[in-house]
């Protein structure tokens, strides 16, 4: 079966407060130069088969120039078949760009884009402590579009502390005004350990109202449906043929093969890791090795569940006759109360060919997943 392939950058410009990422920021130009290798030595050894989505995530990937990402394609392409079609995607900071990095950037087979913007609102730029100006991310959007991108994908993020539904509706509408292919919204979810999350709990910083944020959602989703977006996902919206092909592939359990470091991957029901230490993984990986730091097989009734919870992350659910194909006939049983309590509480719907979140359950799609787990 084709398959993603996904490809980790763990280095950033400087680490922003909210972020729970494997990536690390400073001065790296030497360890780049290793890591990069090291990814090569991995594709060499692990990439194989046919690919029809290639996605470089971090971390910032635009910290590579053309010529590194074009080195790694070529790596690529001389150890899978790569289809003609197929999505290559390249995460950026709007603060690394230039109009002619971005041209060769096209050269080297990037044919997405996903755009760091997160917010067009200086005040909530600072928040995120993000290191670009709305100007700059403004601009990229602009000399993408000049160096003939024609899918290019911009991430918002809402539910900030202090962010009014106002600021929001303008943030929403700003970026809009801008014309991106597909929006990612995001509503701010902190780890504990992350310096946001500390400084709410420290009490230096107001806690994110779930109500207002919720609003919030609910208000962007009716103005993209009103504009002709298609919502395939609860974060995403895109204009009819621009939707991301390479997460879809995660939604829809389909298999993707991780490289570099904390990258994951997963095929028939097994789930491995990368070590995250950026170091540990130029080590093994060079010295002929493997990198993985971890392995998980979901079996029974775990792995129905995933399936479950992954799947309805998609507007159109979970097809049920995928699952008996894929489980047996009884796969639903153990699942029945779960069902009908959130079918009662108005989270689910289902019909003879589909279980999917209603509106309101893309609200507490976190609720649908304990209850299912």
């Amino acid at each position: 079966m084709p398959r993603g392939v996904y490809i980790h950058i763990p280095f950033c410009l400087s680490k922003c407060p909210y972020c729970d990422f494997a990536s690390r920021p400073g001065k790296f130009s030497g360890e780049l130069e290793q890591y990069l290798s090291a990814l090569q030595t991995e594709i060499s050894q692990r990439a194989e088969g046919r690919a029809t989505t290639v996605y470089f995530g971090g971390g910032t990937p635009s910290l590579c120039s053309a010529a590194q990402i074009k080195t790694l394609m070529d790596a690529l392409a001389h150890n899978l078949r790569l289809s003609p079609q197929a999505e290559i995607t390249l995460e950026m900071n709007p603060a690394t760009m230039a109009l002619s990095s971005l041209a060769a950037f096209r050269q080297a087979g990037i044919n997405r884009l996903s755009i760091g913007v997160q917010s067009t609102s200086q005040r909530s730029l600072r928040l995120l402590g993000r290191t670009h100006t709305a100007l700059q991310a403004r601009t990229t959007i602009q000399k993408a579009r000049r160096a003939n991108f024609t899918n290019v994908s911009c991430d918002l993020i809402h539910g900030l502390p202090t962010q009014s539904q106002e600021e929001f509706q303008a943030d929403l509408n700003t970026l809009l005004s801008w014309e991106p292919d597909q929006i990612s919204l995001y509503a701010l979810q902190l780890e504990p350990w992350t310096p946001m999350a500390q400084q709410i709990q420290n009490k230096t910083m107001p806690q994110p109202d779930d109500d207002l944020t919720a609003k919030m959602y609910e208000w962007a989703r009716a103005v993209f449906l009103r504009k002709g977006f298609i919502q395939h996902e609860i974060s995403s919206f895109s204009r009819p043929g621009k939707t991301c092909r390479h997460n879809l592939l995660y939604w829809r359990g389909d298999p993707y093969l991780g490289l570099g470091a904390a990258a994951h991957s997963y095929e028939q029901g097994v789930r491995t890791w990368n070590c995250s230490d950026i170091a540990e993984y130029i080590q093994k990986v060079s010295k002929g090795g493997q990198a993985q730091a971890g392995r998980e097989a979901l079996e029974g009734r775990k792995r129905k569940a995933e399936r479950l919870i992954i799947g309805l992350r998609l507007t159109s659910g979970v097809n049920k006759q995928k699952m008996r194909h894929n489980f047996g006939k009884d796969w639903k049983k153990e699942f029945v109360k779960a069902f009908q309590d959130m079918k009662q509480a108005g989270l689910l719907m289902e019909n003879s060919e589909f279980i999917r979140l209603t509106p309101r359950g893309m609200l507490l799609a976190d609720v649908v997943s304990r209850a299912i787990i």
